[in-house]
């Protein structure tokens, strides 16, 4: 996991590989004003679809993604445990849901 989000700098230390700064245009948002995404959606899950959620996510609410999970019964949710907001979709949970999603699709 370290390799894939982490980098040696021209210093010689070891550094994260993306900008720290990254969520920094979210601190304004209102997210009260935002577009209502659910009929996007429930457009997308009209195909098999299965959606990762990482057990310590603050950012993807538990409520949320039960809801995703009721659009249709063609969603699949998965938890990945331990796992922050973006899993790196190499732990075995992921790995076995990717499967199950392409030999539905397959």
């Amino acid at each position: 996991m370290a390799k894939r989000t982490m980098t040696l700098s021209s210093n010689g230390r070891v550094v994260f590989d993306y900008d720290m700064k990254i969520a920094e245009p979210f601190k304004g948002v209102d997210y009260g004003t935002q577009p209502d995404m659910w009929p996007a959606f429930a457009a997308v899950a009209k195909n098999p679809v299965t959606v990762l959620r990482g057990e310590l996510t603050e950012l993807l609410a538990e409520a949320n993604f039960r809801k995703m999970g009721e659009v249709s019964p063609t969603v699949e949710l998965v938890t990945i445990p331990r796992v922050g907001h973006a899993p790196t979709l190499d732990e075995p949970e992921a790995v076995a849901a990717i499967d199950r999603l392409l030999a539905r699709i397959g």
